[in-house]
């Protein structure tokens, strides 16, 4: 009787730790034709406004670990790539929680001044690089 009073004390303290245990995000980036995309910078928010960096290896994989229970903002961010947003990624005590990152080329973006100062010959003899033929040389 002893030892199950004190099989049931332990098994009640025990509880809250397990509640407690922090969870974690793991996953891979990749671009839009699925290779993985390494060196991408991976931002984890917390309602709380805390955040967690880490940085996608040469596999695209990620880790970020010691995370409390909730829902978290995920931003992902690489070089030549549009910014990931994820608003909604819950993590769960204890759990790791899986996500693939798929990334979009970001668009280019150029300008390019035209000067209409210099007029445009059609005369072959101001165009050094026309051919023109004579009825010779029909």
């Amino acid at each position: 009787m002893k030892f199950l009073r004190l099989f049931l004390f332990t098994l009640l303290l025990s509880i809250p730790v397990l509640a407690q245990q922090p969870g974690s995000l793991g996953g891979q980036v990749q671009d839009t034709l699925g290779a993985v995309v390494p060196g991408a910078s991976v931002t984890v928010v917390g309602a709380d406004g805390k955040e967690k960096i880490a940085t996608s290896n040469q596999r695209g994989e990620f880790t970020v670990t010691g995370l409390a229970p909730g829902t978290y903002t995920v931003r992902v961010k690489a070089e030549k790539f549009a910014l990931y947003e994820n608003a909604e990624v819950a993590i769960t005590a204890g759990q790791r929680q899986e996500l693939i990152v798929p990334l979009t080329v970001e668009g280019v973006e150029e300008q390019v001044d035209v000067s209409s100062s210099d007029g445009v010959s059609t005369d072959p003899q101001n165009n050094a690089g026309a051919t023109v033929l004579k009825e010779k040389d029909l």
